[in-house]
């Protein structure tokens, strides 16, 4: 399908979300204006903030089974968010070194493969069964987080689920 470009401005926010689009544009559009969208298809989606500052609060968005894969994400708020068995595999938010807010999250059977997650919240979230391998959680938050399986994620220096801190390679 021909990727799209599609320019929205959040008046709430005051934030400017820039989309390649691989799906129907509506689909970005039922969720930025209701913040539900269950198997959404977001892929490519670039959701890269205004750098002034600016972020996008989805806290407690419907989203169950979207697909973020290969997305950029910028300063997002999706804390207490049902995200269960979405996709944020190749995620990047080297952009503008945005953080994503995962905590009290709904995370279970989500794929976080080859994702950039550093310095990411994950805490309280509900991580059963989700994939973090080749993910890059270096500095993130898991604290409390339920059901982590961090095989061959990178967990330099992240506060771990026990409140340990990770080792470096």
């Amino acid at each position: 399908m021909k990727k799209g470009m599609m320019c929205l401005v959040l008046i709430a926010g005051s934030c400017v979300a820039y989309a390649g689009l691989q799906s129907s544009p509506d689909q970005l559009k039922q969720f930025m204006t209701s913040n539900q969208c269950a198997s959404c298809d977001l892929s490519s989606v670039d959701w890269n903030a205004d750098p002034y500052d600016q972020s996008l609060n989805h806290s407690g968005a419907k989203l169950a089974g979207a697909n973020f894969s290969g997305s950029e994400l910028c300063t997002l708020d999706l804390s207490q968010s049902d995200l269960s068995s979405s996709n944020f595999s190749s995620i990047d938010k080297s952009y503008y070194n945005n953080l994503v807010n995962f905590s009290r999250a709904e995370l279970q059977n989500a794929t976080f493969s080859q994702a950039d997650l550093e310095y990411d919240n994950f805490s309280q979230a509900n991580l059963s069964g989700a994939k973090f391998n080749g993910a890059d959680l270096q500095h993130a938050n898991l604290a409390g987080a339920t059901g982590a399986d961090l095989t061959g994620a990178n967990v330099c220096n992240a506060v771990l689920p026990d409140g340990s801190i990770g080792t470096c390679p």
